[in-house]
């Protein structure tokens, strides 16, 4: 008899991006119990996958619809690892059975298609995967804020430049993956990264975006591929948030900063360095945090030590505290700890207005 919730997840064979980072997580959440899966198209590939993830091949199908289908009675949440362009008819399909979604961010390539599902979700619960939020000291800073230490929060900077665009081997190039260099009417590095910056911004602060301007570059290898932002955005409560992402930027792999500055401090985490959070105050004292400081009330709680501090709680480790967040959302059917169409149709509002704001040239209104 288990109390773990079961999940077929469609998606996130062992050559994706992120397949493995999921089922790890998934399995050190030890909330949910993987039942099905359709991992790929590929049979190989599939069958490779269900191996590599303990679950007997019996249980794989091939397509996804007859999956779902089929075992929508012994499905309590199905989990979505596919590209974000096929995610609208997936959602909309589960969600018209009334299965409960898990589904990599962004949830859609467009506002419209959010506005759909948010039309005929049939109450299913969503949620959608943004795991940066779940890192400890992340959460510790959230905490800082609520309490307020750093008093009003008047600036807040997220920095995610990446290399992959630019980058190459001894022998050939690193090529992204084919749908990456799609280009739509909004970019993919938007899609990619941008609803990551917009999430943080969103956890930390709660505030709401109201306009923006941008400037999008292509400075890589990939012609007429948007591979650098420079935005600034207006929030409600004159907060100020600027957001620099990239995947021409030579020298980071995964370069994520968040400086948060207000009338009584200041505070910086470097996702290289996930374990320290610097805060000053306003006099310039400098103090860093980490696990197993005294002055950690959020960070210290026993999840989020799954080994003693002095030992990185990372990428795979952040993700599983997001799935430990979403299955108690899960089981209330609300998004009280993740992020669910509201918050992704708000992000989807901001990264469309960026990126009109760079093809027009002027501040773009959030709406």
């Amino acid at each position: 008899m288990t109390n773990k919730l079961s999940v077929a997840i469609i998606g996130g064979g062992v050559n994706s991006a992120v397949g493995m980072a999921h089922y790890l997580a998934i399995k050190m959440s030890n909330k949910f119990e993987i039942i099905y899966g359709c991992f790929s198209r590929d049979p190989k590939t599939n069958k490779e996958t269900a191996q590599e993830y303990g679950l007997p091949l019996e249980y794989i199908y091939r397509d996804w619809k007859e999956m779902v289908l089929e075992q929508k009675h012994k499905i309590e949440c199905v989990i979505i690892l596919t590209p974000t362009n096929q995610h609208y008819e997936q959602i909309k399909f589960i969600s018209d059975l009334g299965l409960s979604i898990i589904c990599e961010k962004t949830l859609t390539s467009n506002v419209e298609q959010i506005s759909d599902i948010e039309s005929i979700s049939n109450n299913s619960f969503i949620s959608v995967v943004f795991n940066y939020i779940c890192y400890p000291m992340i959460k510790e800073l959230k905490n800082k804020i609520l309490l307020g230490k750093l008093g009003k929060i008047n600036q807040i900077r997220i920095e995610m430049p990446q290399e992959g665009y630019i980058r190459k081997r001894k022998n050939d190039q690193i090529r992204p993956q084919k749908w990456r260099l799609e280009e739509n009417n909004i970019s993919n590095l938007l899609l990619d990264l941008g609803s990551h910056a917009y999430s943080i911004i969103k956890f930390l602060t709660e505030k709401v975006p109201l306009e923006t301007v941008s400037i999008m570059n292509n400075f890589g290898d990939y012609s007429g591929v948007i591979d650098d932002i420079n935005c600034s955005i207006k929030y409600t409560d004159n907060l100020v948030g600027n957001i620099w992402i990239s995947k021409s930027s030579l020298g980071h792999k995964n370069g994520l900063r968040v400086s948060v500055y207000g009338t009584e401090g200041s505070a910086e985490w470097y996702q290289m360095n996930p374990e320290l959070l610097k805060i000053v105050d306003k006099y310039g004292t400098i103090s860093y945090l980490d696990r197993g400081s005294e002055d950690c009330s959020v960070s210290s709680q026993k999840r989020f030590n799954r080994f003693k501090p002095g030992h990185p709680d990372g990428f795979i480790e952040s993700l599983s505290n997001y799935y430990e967040d979403v299955s108690n959302d899960l089981i209330m059917k609300k998004n009280e700890n993740t992020y669910g169409i509201e918050q992704s149709k708000e992000c989807m509002l901001l990264l469309r207005a960026i990126h009109q704001s760079s093809n027009e040239q002027k501040w773009i209104s959030v709406k």
